[in-house]
């Protein structure tokens, strides 16, 4: 019988923690109708409106999915990504190190003038070019990540001409310039998406992403990529490799 556990913490969202357990545990497997709202009002003693919320937050979850007439089934969750991050690792290696299949679609690109926190990070002069790439990266055709990575354009001249045909921005930067940069520094932080990711992601509103902003170096010493990387919370397992 569902009880209040917390006098301050809202009974629907008690409920979730039920309904995600059952999941989690097995009560439920992926494909499988929940009980309908009202068996849910019955069982644990709660009116049709905090079933409603709660049901509604799961689905936020990416727990569950709605087929209209139907009721809420059981949703499978993404797969876990084990991400590692190393002076030298990249997306294109790491996937390969774990067998997963990948590809990357460039969103959008530009050259201008770096903002403010870019031109610190790679101390750049007041009116210094750089290239900013927006890139979509996926494993095994989910949307796994989104990167903006922002290259010094003395660096990389004439970058655009690589652009048309994207599949790597490193394979760019080996095969046309020569060079593969160098992780000095990453730091990672636990956040909420915002429309645009969640969109490019195709993930649930409330799932977090793991924002991970790093600067990569020149193997000559100088400071040539920073990058912001958003990646799926939900399906990504970060290792740090000393």
């Amino acid at each position: 019988m569902f009880s209040l556990k917390n006098d301050n913490v809202p009974g629907y969202l008690q409920l979730v923690e039920d309904i995600v357990d059952e999941i989690k545990s097995g009560k439920f497997t992926v494909g499988e109708k929940i009980p309908s709202e009202t068996e849910l009002c019955h069982r644990f003693t709660v009116n049709r409106y905090t079933v409603r919320q709660a049901i509604d937050k799961v689905k936020s979850l990416g727990w569950l999915e709605t087929q209209q007439g139907k009721g809420s089934y059981v949703k499978a969750k993404p797969p876990l990504v084990c991400y590692a991050i190393s002076g030298q690792t990249r997306f294109t290696t790491n996937m390969q190190q774990v067998g997963r299949t990948h590809q990357s679609e460039l969103l959008h690109w530009e050259r201008g003038v770096a903002t403010e926190p870019e031109k610190q990070m790679l101390c750049l002069a007041v009116d210094e070019q750089i290239y900013r790439l927006e890139i979509l990266r996926y494993v095994e055709d989910m949307p796994f990540s989104v990167t903006t990575s922002v290259l010094l354009a003395a660096a990389v001249p004439s970058f655009e001409q690589y652009l048309d045909h994207f599949k790597s921005l490193y394979q760019i930067l080996e095969k046309h310039y020569h060079f593969t940069p160098v992780r000095v520094q990453s730091t990672f932080q636990a956040t909420v998406a915002d429309l645009k990711d969640t969109t490019n992601l195709k993930m649930p509103v409330d799932i977090p992403i793991l924002k991970i902003e790093s600067l990569m170096a020149h193997p000559a010493g100088y400071p040539v990529e920073y990058g912001v990387a958003r990646v799926r919370g939900d399906a990504s397992r970060c290792c740090v490799e000393f």
